[in-house]
């Protein structure tokens, strides 16, 4: 490209910290005669000892950004960091690169849509020494982020995902079993093109395993879904935030909050007219004495037809949430609120049997052969367990 200005850019403070550690750093932009421009950013190795006397070292860090109009491309990462603390209890920390690959992003009114990737492949870190052992060890596995969006009509509509390979926690380092572990986590997230100025969007999060001091819950899924959302507000409430935002240094701290809400008020209303609904379409817990499952929906009903409003949300809003729990887990469900509650241990199968029949007796449990279910249902500002009411507002 013909270029109009090389400009060397420093920033303040940095070159002289980075000194002590003998590394250094460049940022140059070049300014293309069409307003394009070409960032680059590059930092070399380092190390250096703090006053607590640890060891900190980082390779080289690098990032590449083009940008030509509305779209900006580019790619870079940062470098490995490690800290190293010697002596009678040493102690480490490893933090890999992350990666940033930016395919084509269009930037528009503060917007941002396209294609991206940022990959990461962890971390790891062992605590002091004590009695010869480390005390902990935490580890994060590979994890990678990627998006695919575009705009469409005013909005940003598209697919995001996420994956963790893993992560645990262990006292101490060397323990048999975790105190905490996860592993293969996935995070899915889409928003549809608006059809006749209404639009949908949809949330996944799944986990392989949970491992929390040797019980495993696996899998555990949530799934949720948005839909009959009224495009035009969400539009309205992107601009007035973006308003807000180019004003935000008129306004005293005290009172963003207050703000915030002025200008969301008018199109949350719009919003809320158009009766969004909300369904919990799957939650799922594998545990070691059954799976609890559970399925949902909230939506917005103004009694005598009445236009849905802010001020009238609770009386508007109507919910129902149903929970199967086998009753395996049913039991140790109760046998823990009991053991709060000081019953003995040899005493918690039978009180805790006595327990449960209390609350189907209650109409608060209903029992379908050895498992149970919950319903519950909210409506006219009133909550109800399986059609009996304990609580209204």
């Amino acid at each position: 490209m013909p270029v109009g200005a090389v400009i060397d850019t420093r920033i303040d403070g940095l070159e002289k910290a980075l000194r002590k550690s003998g590394s250094s750093y460049s940022l140059r932009d070049v300014v293309g005669l069409g307003g394009s421009n070409a960032l680059k950013f590059h930092m070399t190795p380092g190390k250096l000892t703090n006053a607590k006397g640890d060891d900190i070292r980082w390779t080289a860090s690098d990032l590449q950004l083009d940008q030509n109009g509305q779209h900006l491309r580019g790619s870079g990462h940062t470098g490995e960091l490690t800290v190293a603390k010697e002596g009678p209890r040493p102690a480490h920390i490893r933090v890999t690169p992350i990666r940033l690959v930016i395919n084509d992003m269009q930037i528009v009114d503060n917007q941002s849509a396209g294609r991206y990737s940022i990959s990461w492949d962890g971390m790891q870190a062992n605590g002091p020494q004590k009695r010869r052992n480390t005390t902990f060890a935490f580890d994060i596995g590979k994890m990678k982020i990627e998006a695919d969006s575009h705009f469409a009509q005013g909005i940003v509509a598209g697919k995001a995902d996420m994956v963790l390979g893993g992560m645990s926690m262990r006292e101490p380092a060397n323990a048999k079993t975790p105190l905490f572990a996860m592993k293969d986590m996935t995070l899915n997230s889409t928003t549809n093109d608006p059809k006749n100025n209404y639009t949908g969007s949809s949330v996944r999060w799944n986990v392989a395993d949970i491992n929390a001091k040797g019980q495993h819950y696996s899998p555990a899924t949530l799934e949720m879904q948005m839909s009959h959302l009224y495009v035009p507000a969400m539009r309205d409430a992107i601009k007035a935030l973006q308003e807000m935002q180019r004003t935000r240094r008129d306004v005293p701290p005290q009172f963003v909050f207050q703000r915030m809400a002025g200008v969301l008020m008018p199109p949350l209303q719009r919003l809320v007219e158009h009766k969004p609904v909300l369904q919990l379409t799957q939650l799922h817990l594998g545990t070691p004495n059954g799976a609890l499952q559970g399925k949902g929906e909230a939506r917005i009903e103004p009694a005598n037809g009445a236009t849905p409003s802010l001020t009238t949300l609770p009386e508007d809003l109507v919910a129902q949430l149903t929970l199967n729990i086998p009753g395996p887990l049913a039991h140790q469900i109760a046998a823990l609120a009991l053991t709060r509650q000081g019953v003995p241990a040899d005493q918690l199968a039978e009180t805790s049997q006595r327990y449960l029949d209390r609350l189907q007796s209650q109409g608060l449990l209903s029992q379908q052969g050895n498992d149970y279910s919950l319903k519950l249902d909210y409506r006219n500002s009133t909550l109800l367990v399986n059609g009996r009411p304990v609580w209204r507002g």
